[in-house]
């Protein structure tokens, strides 16, 4: 017959090894996108945004004297790059309208599709061509991490990050006159902007406020 101590001594000893049962059961769940279990620290979300930059460059171009502006793009995770030309045509009422001609070229061994073209031309003093180099990734993972900023940087770290579009660009303008008057130049310059907004995705990390038991897969 057990005694009274052993019986308390083999129910606590139960209770203890049920208790490391679930701390190892705990230990290796994997969160509902298949990312490991925590490690300490807060729980994180982390997702991708998109961001913008913008580079403006002002300057004249004369009809029969193209002008090619350039850019390098040291930006990681580019999904597209949008070039806005806008001039103001140096005279018409005697001329007509000039036409502008705006040719973008990529880097070289980027991987770009352009719209509408690689090359357009207008009259109407506004040409827009976009030119797209990858998509922004729906991925998203809970980690845990001790800031917002560890846990973006250890997420996913370089998987998904590319440099597709790093390097230098070039935008070749143009201009024909919409004609010439005796005694006047042909051309007496037409002042322009030129706007390159360069669109890239970086990792977010926002808390999960939900309860842990929520959030890891039973």
């Amino acid at each position: 017959m057990l005694s009274k101590d052993m019986i308390i001594g083999i129910a606590g000893a139960v209770v203890l090894a049920g208790a490391m049962i679930g701390i190892i059961v705990y230990e290796s769940a994997t969160f509902a996108d298949g990312s490991g279990g925590p490690a300490g620290g807060t729980l994180y979300s982390v997702g991708f945004v998109e961001k913008s930059e913008t580079f403006t460059y002002p300057g004249t171009v004369e009809s029969g004297a193209p002008h090619t502006g350039n850019n390098t793009i040291a930006i990681r995770n580019v999904t597209r790059i949008v070039f806005r030309l806008a001039w103001q045509d140096d005279e018409t009422t005697l001329t007509g309208e000039d036409t502008f001609t705006m040719k973008v070229t990529a880097p070289s061994g980027a991987s770009v599709s352009f719209s509408p073209s690689q090359s357009v031309s207008s009259d109407s003093g506004d040409i827009t061509i976009t030119a797209a180099l990858s998509n922004l990734p729906d991925a998203k993972k809970v980690v845990a991490a001790q800031s917002a900023n560890e846990a973006a940087n250890a997420a996913f770290g370089d998987g998904l990050a590319s440099d597709n579009g790093i390097g230098e660009w070039l935008a070749e303008l143009q201009v024909a006159s919409g004609g010439s008057v005796p005694l006047l130049p042909a051309d007496t310059g037409n002042a322009y902007s030129l706007e390159m907004t360069v669109f890239h995705y970086e990792p977010q990390a926002s808390r999960v406020e939900d309860d842990a038991a929520g959030i890891l897969d039973k």
